[in-house]
């Protein structure tokens, strides 16, 4: 019989149970919304691809923490993601070239923004056209996230503590300031997005930190959260 530490936590297993728990409910969410018919397609897109990406980053917490090897099913939950990410990135670059479009004092460079628009949108009606959101596409992602959960373990994970939790989390700040890093030797696009990918991650876990009871929400979390704002808006 195990016993309990000193902040209520049973070093046996509670908090793992919580993050399963919290994993779980994440894909169930996601799959509720993939068949909600009430939804519009950029709520779905958006709030879809979000909640895979929060996924991730739990089982990425998870793995370290448990010493779990959990790529397959990262992978998996990419897959699922995939095509949504396209038509996200799709539609944030057409809002942001249209704003860019009306600011322009230029008419000539304004006509030339708009004309991005259009092949932009082009872009997105062959997405759409080429089955990313029919029927047949969501039963298939809404099936591969029901296999994630089904193997998500559920056994032998039970000696992950509050301590391995925690530098688990760890991991994320350690790659998110490489991600920094290196954008500051070789300012790149993909060196910018890197740190964008590592930052969210980072506060994604954080966040579930919040949800499992071993941290408080603050300023630091805050700050965090702006940002991953401010990161997202300058790409």
């Amino acid at each position: 019989m195990t016993g309990r530490s000193n902040d209520g936590d049973r070093p046996g297993g509670a908090l793992t149970d919580r993050v399963r728990t919290d994993l779980l409910d994440r894909i169930g969410r996601t799959i509720r919304l993939m068949g909600d018919s009430f939804v519009s397609r950029q709520q779905l897109v958006h709030e879809s691809r979000k909640n895979i990406k929060k996924l991730r980053a739990g089982l990425r917490l998870l793995a370290d923490a448990a010493r779990l090897d959990l790529q397959k099913l990262d992978e998996d939950c990419a897959e699922v993601a995939r095509g949504l990410s396209d038509l996200r990135d799709c539609d944030v670059a057409i809002l942001t070239t249209r704003r860019l479009a009306e600011q322009s004092p230029d008419d000539t460079d304004a006509a030339r923004w708009r004309e991005f628009v259009a092949r932009l949108c082009s872009r997105r009606e062959e997405l759409i056209n080429g089955g990313v959101l029919d029927p047949a596409s969501m039963r298939l992602r809404v099936e591969q996230l029901g296999l994630v959960a089904d193997r998500l373990p559920h056994r032998g994970i039970a000696d992950a503590g509050r301590e391995r939790f925690m530098t688990g989390a760890k991991q994320a700040r350690k790659k998110a300031r490489k991600a920094f890093a290196r954008l500051q030797r070789n300012p790149t696009e993909d060196s910018f997005h890197r740190l964008r990918k590592r930052t969210k991650r980072e506060f994604y876990q954080q966040h579930l930190l919040v949800r499992i009871g071993l941290r408080s929400e603050d300023r630091d979390l805050d700050k965090l959260d702006s940002l991953c704002q401010n990161l997202g808006d300058t790409q």
